[in-house]
């Protein structure tokens, strides 16, 4: 077969193409993977204990669609101990705590962790929590 120079320019900038898009793509899931918390042997509890635990500490209902602060706040934490301390999924923490899409509970997984990281209040919150669940069990 007897290619033009300006095909084989175009077939080689495609396969360039489609090699680098490839990359990003590894790129983006690796950084997924690093950031997804990591499944351990730790104490599971019920998530329907999580939720009422941290309905109880915020002295709020997390179920209810509202953008207050404070349920957001609690909603945000209940994410993130349903995540790390229980094998579901994206979606079943999403129907958990009222039933939003499941890319808002990733959202909220992430806003729990930075506030942890700025706010000892709110960490020691979510320690609290944890504890308590712990004597619970």
């Amino acid at each position: 077969m007897i290619y033009h120079s300006k095909t084989k320019q175009m077939r080689t900038q495609e396969i360039k193409g489609l090699i680098k898009s490839h990359h990003n793509m590894i790129y983006r899931l690796e950084k997924m993977l690093k950031e997804t918390p990591k499944q351990t042997n730790e104490v599971r509890f019920p998530s329907e204990r999580i939720v009422q635990e941290v309905n109880n500490r915020f002295k709020v209902d997390i179920t209810k669609i509202t953008r207050k602060k404070k349920v957001m706040y609690a909603r945000h934490a209940a994410v993130y101990l349903l995540k790390t301390h229980t094998n579901l999924i994206w979606q079943d923490i999403a129907v958990s705590v009222g039933n939003t899409h499941h890319t808002s509970v990733i959202h909220s997984f992430k806003a729990a962790k930075n506030i942890m990281e700025t706010d000892d209040e709110y960490l020691q919150t979510i320690n609290e929590i944890k504890e308590r669940l712990v004597d619970l069990k």
